[in-house]
């Protein structure tokens, strides 16, 4: 891959792990990337790293972010140099704010989360499996990750919820989640309280029931400023997050979890490569 990457003169081992990184988020804003890649090095210095991958044509700029922030996205052919297959056609302005949020979410989360797969990525895969004879309705969250618990690794489907929907479309979700026995848990991110609980209370789990409950939400500053501290708000209880996650689990646990995962998103992650940056 390294070499395929080369070819492009110019282009740096660092080059190729920014396009990872992007490719593994879908999309980041130009201070996530420096968070994440660039830290105390100057702003001025990574903008003209970024346009000269634009100018190369495998990074793509989008505009719309408040106060002139850009966001980065992978072209076809820097997808096809890190060997991925994840292009973003036909960005939506209108939730640009929301998927460039849920990454800070995801930032919050990335340790105590493995085996990540972004919302974009199973669109992506989805779309690819539906054709005229195959309409059916995929499970597409913002994230999908794996956490320890104290039962073993389970499956979580996360998804920011900045506006509580009707409880027509909660409806329609959970019936996708109902009979999916390869996701364990559906977690909210909300910016307020009175959002969670409209949401827990539009959500009539009766017709939903599974051995535990399984729907949950947390207050997105909460999880931002203080994770393992954040609460999750079940329909019956609420517990800490340092409660619920257990910081090591069984091998054995760990492998099924990322198999679930990738069953679930079958768009496998070929590394951690947040671990490999920190």
């Amino acid at each position: 891959m390294l070499k395929r990457l080369m070819k492009i003169r110019g282009l740096t081992t660092r080059d190729r792990k920014l396009l990872e990184l992007v490719d593994s988020f879908g999309m980041l804003s130009s201070s996530q990337i420096k968070k994440l890649m660039f830290g105390e090095i100057d702003k001025r210095t990574m903008l003209r790293r970024l346009r000269r991958l634009e100018n190369k044509k495998v990074l793509s700029r989008i505009n719309g972010l408040p106060r002139g922030e850009q966001t980065w996205i992978l072209t076809a052919k820097g997808a096809s140099l890190i060997g991925s297959n994840l292009t973003i056609k036909g960005v939506n302005r209108n939730t640009l704010e929301h998927d460039i949020l849920i990454n800070e979410v995801r930032f919050a989360l990335q340790d105590i989360g493995r085996h990540w797969v972004s919302g974009h990525k199973l669109r992506k895969n989805s779309t690819n499996k539906r054709d005229f004879y195959n309409r059916e309705e995929h499970i597409i969250p913002d994230s999908l990750f794996a956490i320890n618990t104290n039962n073993g690794s389970k499956t979580v489907s996360l998804e920011l919820e900045l506006v509580a929907k009707s409880k027509r479309r909660y409806q329609r979700v959970l019936d996708l989640y109902l009979d999916n026995t390869e996701i364990n848990y559906l977690w909210y991110v909300v910016p307020s309280v009175s959002i969670g609980k409209k949401v827990l209370q539009l959500v009539d789990l009766e017709d939903y029931r599974k051995p535990y409950d399984w729907v949950m939400y947390s207050i997105l500053n909460e999880i931002r400023t203080n994770r393992l501290k954040a609460k999750l708000y079940f329909k019956k209880k609420t517990i800490r997050l340092e409660e619920f996650y257990q910081t090591k689990t069984r091998k054995s646990h760990n492998i099924s979890a990322h198999s679930k995962v990738h069953s679930v998103s079958t768009l496998d992650e070929p590394k951690d490569l947040w671990l490999e940056l920190n």
